[in-house]
């Protein structure tokens, strides 16, 4: 049995993260295994199921120039998975730290990942409902870590977990990364810019009226200028045809007479 180092607990622990004693664990089985550290399946002296991912101290270490950015990528997993309060996402039950191994223990999904699931299927694949099922819950967990700031990035079908309760939970979250918080835009900028879209509306109301405006200005009204209009026109009409009569005068005198 692995005993725990002060030195090293102080490494993961945090007050408001539980320290699980290493002797409290029974280790079933192994789960799977990574480039950096195995995930076992243990049972507590309460006889809760967990899942116990462990990273060697030793692997960490091998590369001094990289020992630093290692121990940030696991504590920054750390306070992601501590952070989470989502029922397709894993909760943080505790962390371990020893002289030989870190890790941290989250929720069991006796379902197996979904790259298995598959394989137990007929021909090897899910119905189309089933992946609109898995679709539509990978969208609404990414879209919870999107919002709290998290770049998940390593979604694969090993990486999807199945719940008790046939739901999915995404796990393994140490290649993720935790985004800064955007400032808002100032409430002078947003009105300014408010303002300039009514003035060039108002301006482009006062060009399509400018007709109206001048007809009102000059107190003639649009009927009268209509009206206007085809006086005019009926005034040219009639000029039109006195001077013709008056190039014709002779046919029409001509004609008159034979009458």
């Amino acid at each position: 049995m692995l005993r725990s180092s002060p030195s090293a607990m102080n490494s993961l622990e945090k007050p408001d993260i539980a320290s699980i004693q290493v002797r409290s664990l029974k280790v079933i089985s192994a789960l799977g295994r990574g480039a950096k550290g195995v995930v076992f399946l243990v049972q507590t002296e309460d006889g809760e199921l967990l899942a116990l991912k462990t990273i060697l101290r030793a692997s960490i270490e091998k590369n001094k120039a990289s020992t630093n950015s290692e121990y940030k990528r696991i504590y920054l997993e750390r306070d992601v998975l501590n952070s989470f309060q989502h029922p397709l996402l894993p909760k943080l039950k505790g962390v371990v730290s020893t002289d030989k191994i870190v890790g941290y223990a989250i929720d069991y999904c006796p379902g197996g990942d979904l790259n298995s699931l598959r394989k137990k299927q007929t021909e090897k694949m899910f119905s189309d409902d089933t992946i609109r099922f898995y679709a539509a819950e990978l969208v609404l967990a990414l879209e919870h870590l999107h919002g709290s700031g998290i770049v998940y990035r390593d979604l694969k079908p090993e990486n999807v977990m199945i719940q008790e309760n046939g739901h999915i939970m995404l796990i393994d979250f140490d290649l993720s990364t935790k985004l800064p918080h955007k400032s808002t835009p100032e409430a002078p900028q947003i009105e300014t810019a408010r303002l300039s879209v009514q003035t060039a509306s108002k301006s482009k109301k006062k060009n399509r009226f400018s007709r109206f405006n001048k007809f009102r200005n000059s107190e003639i009204s649009p009927d009268d200028s209509i009206h206007s209009a085809r006086l005019r026109s009926s005034r040219i009409r009639s000029d039109r045809e006195i001077k013709f009569i008056r190039r014709n005068r002779g046919v029409f005198v001509a004609g008159d007479h034979f009458r």
